[in-house]
């Protein structure tokens, strides 16, 4: 795969699982175990929602791609987005996890992005990155509450967490497929060494590393049950087949509004 096919590629990864991150992070606006937490959900909603519109921007400037959620025809199993947001986050437990995880995957990503030579997200990257620290405090946060507290809890959010990190290190992809970026300048940092550093990570901040799939090796963390790479998507970066849920992206793109769109 061409520089050029690789950077649309992850520009799209990154803005199809910002869309659907924007679009959890708003369906726990209302329903949280706090108020405070639904108005950071709320917060947090606009911040991916607006990324997502940035990286749409560059994809048409620079690969003159068209991808506007309201008009997007798409069917699910075309989405490169991480597996893990393909349906509604139907706990609170499911919603920290997307937070801890796929949201700190993202944000690693991109801050590859920074100080390489593709300068329409390079210069982005920092205003970006500055908005996701509140996202990451908030996600350690409710990490350390929850784990603090009953088992039921406890339990249900390290179930969360496994599901999440398989998801996302997949979405990092294979030792290697990256390598072009990183040679060509384009990136300052290999998607192998992000999914190391994405798994020390939160293997530091539980306190059952174990517990959530996790186990060390060497001086770093890895997977207990190493990933299948035979049926990895390139384009799609995951390795289960399907999409987000078509009720999601309908909600999306405002469908039951589709007559007032032109009003």
């Amino acid at each position: 795969m061409s520089r050029e096919a690789q950077l649309r590629s992850t520009l799209v990864a990154l803005s199809d699982s910002k869309l659907l991150l924007g679009y959890h992070y708003g369906e726990w606006t209302f329903g949280p175990p706090a108020i405070e937490a639904g108005i950071a959900a709320c917060s947090m909603a606009q911040e991916e929602f607006g990324h997502t519109r940035l990286l749409n921007g560059i994809l048409k400037r620079e690969f003159d791609l068209e991808i506007d959620p309201l008009a997007d025809e798409r069917p699910p199993d075309s989405f490169a987005s991480i597996a893990f947001l393909d349906h509604p986050l139907a706990s609170w437990a499911e919603l920290v996890a997307a937070n801890a995880v796929v949201d700190l995957a993202l944000s690693l990503v991109l801050s590859s992005f920074e100080g390489g030579d593709f300068q329409p997200l390079a210069r982005a990257v920092p205003k970006m990155l500055l908005e996701e620290r509140f996202h990451t405090e908030h996600a350690e946060g409710w990490v350390r509450v929850i784990e603090s507290g009953e088992a039921a809890p406890r339990d249900a959010l390290a179930g969360a967490l496994a599901r999440a990190l398989r998801d996302v290190a997949a979405f990092f992809g294979p030792d290697g497929h990256d390598e072009d970026l990183v040679r060509s300048g384009a990136r300052t940092t290999d998607d192998d060494a992000l999914r190391r550093r994405l798994l020390a990570r939160i293997a530091g901040l539980v306190a059952d590393p174990a517990a959530v799939g996790l186990r060390r090796e060497g001086d770093g963390w890895s997977l207990i049950e190493p990933l299948d790479w035979a049926a990895w998507d390139v384009e799609r970066r995951r390795l289960s087949a399907g999409g987000p849920d078509q009720g999601m992206l309908d909600e999306l793109r405002g469908t039951k509004n589709v007559a007032f769109k032109s009003a």
